[in-house]
């Protein structure tokens, strides 16, 4: 209709973009990283997986695993939308993890893992704190750069032309 207003959504700037695709290649690196743990010469992954689930230490990690993971896919969604709140849950999130990683990697939490000798839990630790490089980088992309900053400040309002008559 020629003299209506066309809404175009706000462009995703590229760090979000980057930010999102690197959350999402690092939850499934992660996951492959998780059955490949678990892989063992005499019964696999999912019996070994179901053994250790009958461990109440087990059954808590497991159901924190995978609730930290659909809550990151459903962050991932939001964050394309822009979602100020959501970044900073994500953000919550990971200082969570980070600190639930320092806690229990002390003393005897790590070392009764299967595959991980008790002398070398704290080569554990530091491996597994090497591997929160990544989402260090991806908070930094959420936050720092003025096109990130601008996409998460910005207030999504109705599209234009909404709600107005036509003369």
């Amino acid at each position: 209709m020629p003299g209506s207003k066309v809404f175009l959504p706000q462009a995703i700037p590229a760090p979000v973009l980057a930010a999102v695709i690197s959350i999402i290649a690092t939850r499934l690196f992660n996951l492959l990283m998780l059955v490949l743990l678990f892989r063992s010469d005499t019964g696999g992954t999912l019996s070994e997986i179901l053994r250790l689930s009958l461990l109440p230490d087990y059954r808590l990690l497991f159901m924190l695993m995978g609730g930290v993971f659909l809550f990151e896919a459903g962050s991932v969604l939001m964050l394309l939308r822009g979602s100020y709140h959501w970044r900073t849950l994500f953000i919550c999130c990971q200082c969570l993890v980070l600190l639930l990683i320092l806690f229990r990697g002390r003393g005897e939490g790590l070392s009764c893992l299967p595959g991980i000798d008790p002398a070398d839990s704290h080569h554990f630790v530091r491996h597994i704190l090497l591997q929160k490089i990544p989402d260090l980088l991806i908070i930094l992309l959420l936050c720092v750069p003025a096109s990130s900053r601008a996409f998460f400040r910005r207030v999504p309002g109705p599209p234009a032309g909404h709600g107005e008559q036509e003369r």
